[in-house]
């Protein structure tokens, strides 16, 4: 379980190095795992945006190892300790990255919905290869509106050059590099970036939500719904649905998301 230094340091910056929380052995079964899902997203989808980006969910008969992690209690409860509160269980995916860069962004817009990622890459990152970088603090107002309103970023991944605007390597943040078998936790409001990335980036993710209050939870659904337009196989299988081992951890999400309308049920 985390220490209460740890949990300061992501309360204070919003992420949080993990570093070898996942074994060797566990590190080879996902990359064979990880090999079956992208092999099965090139053949069904196509690559999106800047990221050159295939997308998949885990949850399913083909990765068991991965789509066991969202109920390990390694990052289940260590969500619940970054999140002091219980959690929900939202997804655990696959995402393979061809471009060289990923733009800055949040994963949400709304500092009201509070949820924590746990990424790990399956291969070694250094700041110029591809590693997570993220703007300490940034996952709080006012630094969070700030850059959105104050900071020109270039955004020739929607087709517009702006040469006034700073690109990725421009940004002040701090890198976390990362080897094989390390986790990064952050917050899903803080601000992050990747830069000089090389072809096919092995990213897994698993990722929780905190059950704050019914509108804020409707309109996790609804995005979600767009997500699962954009990136068709993120979409909860069926097998994990069915829950054939009956876990209780997993029927009270099952239940929960199919209360408040997620996709899928």
């Amino acid at each position: 379980m985390l220490t209460e230094p740890q949990i300061r340091h992501y309360d204070t910056f919003g992420f949080l190095v993990l570093p070898g929380l996942l074994t060797t052995a566990e590190v080879a079964t996902a990359n064979e795992e990880f090999g079956v899902r992208l092999a099965t997203a090139k053949n069904q989808t196509e690559q999106r945006g800047i990221r050159k980006q295939f997308n998949w969910t885990n949850l399913g008969p083909d990765s068991p190892f991965l789509g066991s992690l969202l109920e390990d209690s390694r990052f289940h409860g260590q969500a619940k300790q970054l999140m002091k509160s219980e959690v929900v269980g939202m997804y655990a995916n696959g995402n393979a990255f061809f471009g060289d860069r990923t733009e800055w962004h949040p994963d949400t817009g709304h500092l009201d919905r509070r949820g924590v990622k746990f990424a790990f890459y399956l291969q070694p990152l250094e700041a110029d290869t591809g590693a997570l970088r993220f703007i300490p603090g940034s996952h709080r107002a006012p630094l969070h509106t700030d850059i959105r309103e104050n900071i020109r970023i270039k955004e020739s991944n929607k087709g517009v050059e702006d040469d006034a605007g700073l690109d990725v390597d421009e940004i002040p943040a701090f890198v976390a590099e990362s080897s094989p078998g390390d986790v990064i936790a952050f917050d899903n409001r803080v601000w992050h970036a990747s830069w000089g990335g090389r072809p096919e980036r092995r990213m897994c993710s698993v990722g929780y939500f905190a059950p704050d209050d019914e509108a804020t939870i409707r309109e996790r659904a609804t995005q979600e719904a767009s997500l699962i337009e954009a990136f068709p196989l993120v979409k909860r299988p069926p097998e994990w649905i069915a829950n054939p081992d009956k876990s209780p951890i997993r029927q009270i999400w099952i239940d929960f998301l199919r209360k408040y309308g997620f996709a899928g049920f």
